[in-house]
């Protein structure tokens, strides 16, 4: 019997060449209806709820209907049927989104073009939306980091994820710059063993770039810690599981919409200039005593301003090293470090080798997460 789940596509990755063979993954921020028809609330429980990655020709995609898929839209989608379909993993937050069961895609429908599925994307828009408290233009800094000063950034090895951490003159932990763990096709990437808990204890904020999954699920899986710290995040549509935690968060987290925002003198978040996800997020730009870092998240460069990337001394380069990131940032000074982080192997076949080298040629020493043989985090500068 099918499945019937309601899905908002978080993520396309697309071949890098043409062709109806080549395969194209796509991740579903998913709620099952039956959930959805309960009327729960998100903060009740994880029921429901699901990451599913579906992966597939374009070709074998369009015999059931389902392309062009779009970034940021909610679908109808009856898993089920047999090995002919499309493949699909799903995997259950219940169970801390740690291992995708095998399934196929028998259908896929657009809610905003279905005869009769105005209510149902009515009903998940509602659900979905916090009706975030905006901080309002030109109020102050908030205060609760008192005299403490970012003297170091560390690039978390979480595998194929993301997670930055703003060490003080002490070397304690400040707060964090996005908290992402590996999404479950990636979970072997995760190292074996992670002791970030006993950082997290000084730590007073998560700044979260954007509402990728990669960039926040160590709050909802390792790090449950994370959930009692101040969050800023930009506002954007999510799905049910980035809403849940939205929802878990209450107000502790304050949306930003401005192009700009200080947490204090030296740190400071800057806002892409794109329309999709990624780039419509923050970036940060740290300075620490004389250096000056940019923690750009998965943006590309061209699309951040001028500003935050003058007089560079440390990187972490973006959306771990994929291609089409745009012109990296010159370096500069003598301490000139660029980490990337990724998981290996990864689907996405990140990080791109001409990526990589265009930013040797600005200058960068380039230090990745994953190393052979060791592994590890990275500082900067």
């Amino acid at each position: 019997m099918d499945e019937i789940i309601y899905a908002y596509v978080d993520s396309i990755e697309a071949p890098a060449s043409e062709g109806s063979g080549r395969r194209t993954n796509v991740v579903l921020d998913a709620i099952s209806a039956r959930r959805l028809e309960s009327g729960a609330p998100l903060t009740e429980s994880a029921e429901g709820l699901s990451v599913v990655r579906v992966m597939s020709t374009q070709l074998r995609l369009a015999q059931i209907g389902a392309v062009p898929l779009v970034e940021g839209e909610w679908y109808r989608v009856a898993l089920g049927g047999d090995g002919n379909q499309p493949i699909a993993w799903s995997a259950a937050a219940e169970r801390e989104y740690k291992q995708g069961e095998r399934t196929n895609v028998r259908d896929i429908t657009r809610l905003s073009t279905a005869p009769g599925s105005f209510e149902v994307q009515a009903k998940l828009e509602e659900l979905c939306d916090v009706r975030p408290r905006r901080r309002p233009r030109n109020s102050p800094m908030p205060s609760f980091l008192g005299s403490r000063k970012p003297k170091r950034v560390r690039v978390l090895d979480v595998g194929h994820a993301s997670c930055s951490a703003i060490h003080d003159e002490d070397g304690l932990v400040m707060g964090y710059f996005d908290v992402g763990g590996p999404v479950f096709f990636h979970h072997r990437t995760f190292p074996s063993q992670f002791a970030e808990a006993m950082n997290a204890q000084a730590a007073k904020f998560v700044v979260l770039s954007h509402w990728d999954f990669d960039h926040y699920s160590l709050a909802l899986t390792k790090l449950p810690e994370l959930l009692k710290l101040r969050w800023y995040a930009p506002i954007q549509k999510v799905g049910p599981n980035a809403a849940r935690l939205q929802r878990l968060l209450g107000s502790r987290l304050e949306f930003l919409a401005s192009s700009q925002f200080k947490l204090n003198d030296d740190l400071m978040l800057v806002r892409g200039g794109g329309k999709d996800r990624n780039n419509s997020g923050y970036a940060m730009r740290v300075r620490a005593g004389r250096d000056r870092i940019l923690l750009p998240a998965d943006a590309n460069y061209d699309l951040l301003p001028l500003r935050s990337k003058s007089r560079l001394t440390g990187l972490c380069i973006t959306h771990h090293g994929g291609a089409g990131a745009g012109s990296p940032p010159a370096a500069h000074g003598t301490r000139r470090t660029a980490a990337v982080s990724y998981g290996n192997p990864n689907r996405y076949r990140h990080p791109n080798p001409a990526a990589i080298a265009a930013h040797k040629a600005s200058g960068w020493t380039v230090a990745p997460t994953v190393n052979t043989p060791l592994r590890g985090d990275v500082w900067l500068p």
